[in-house]
């Protein structure tokens, strides 16, 4: 992945109704996190779905100089994996089984047991292994779905809100762990999230959107600022840092 990962006037629509305009982004390199934020309705979770296949689209999807956008859905899928916030029905299997299942979907199309119970280990979940899908709570299913997610070893992994249903712990415990699982496998993951400072503490990059065009691109520093805050999400906040240095989004009301 030596080029990166690059959207080039991306646009998306549901009939006549456009939802994504020819949005652009680039420098988003291997390593990075990046979060997605925006309002509701702004578009985010359709960039994700486009970005997967799942939707046609128009425009460029490139990674490492290789378009996504002329690849088929099976060749896609064994670059770019995405995890939806709402998992689908589950099915009577172990959450072993499972992510056994997703491996093969991978681009190495199989694992071992020692490396899916690897995965489970590094997310905190190994104790759920021969525990079955459909007897998990939310929160759980969330862990054992970013679980099938990282087994397949994705270049581009997509997650969209996989901290909607978790508690403080564990939405602390997914973003430490997607930021090492991100780092350790060089591949780029985009999240999808409302929590700002969230996303200023645990993301490389940022992109927001609004009205399904791209309102900024850059550090969470540089894009989340209080002028961003009044144009994109209609609020008056400041963002500053605590005793320890870490920045925070404060909101004092609506904007003018």
């Amino acid at each position: 992945m030596s080029q990166g990962f690059a959207l080039e006037k991306l646009s998306v629509g549901y009939g006549r109704r456009q939802v994504i305009e020819a949005l652009s982004a680039r420098e988003l390199h291997p390593g990075d996190v990046v979060a997605v934020l925006g309002p509701n309705g702004s578009g985010k979770s359709t960039l994700l779905k486009a970005i997967a296949g799942l939707i046609p689209s128009h425009g460029e999807i490139r990674l490492a100089g290789q378009s996504l956008s002329a690849m088929d859905p099976e060749q896609r899928a064994r670059h770019v994996v995405y995890l939806p916030q709402s998992l689908p029905p589950s099915v009577h299997l172990t959450v072993l089984e499972s992510v056994l299942v997703a491996a093969r979907a991978g681009r190495s199309g199989s694992a071992t047991p020692e490396a899916v119970h690897a995965v489970l280990a590094r997310l905190g979940i190994e104790g759920l292994a021969m525990r079955y899908l459909d007897e998990l709570s939310g929160g759980q299913k969330q862990l054992a779905g970013l679980a099938q997610s990282l087994i397949r070893e994705p270049e581009v992994l997509l997650l969209d809100e996989p901290l909607s249903a978790l508690d403080l712990h564990h939405q602390w415990q997914v973003m430490s762990l997607v930021r090492e699982e991100t780092r350790r496998s060089r591949m780029v993951t985009l999240v999808v999230m409302h929590d700002i400072t969230a996303a200023l503490r645990h993301t490389d990059r940022v992109l927001l959107i609004h009205d399904g065009k791209l309102d900024g691109s850059g550090t969470p520093e540089a894009v989340i600022t209080p002028a961003s805050l009044a144009r994109v999400y209609g609020v008056s906040g400041r963002v500053e840092r605590c005793s320890r240095g870490t920045l925070s989004v404060l909101v004092d009301g609506l904007a003018a």
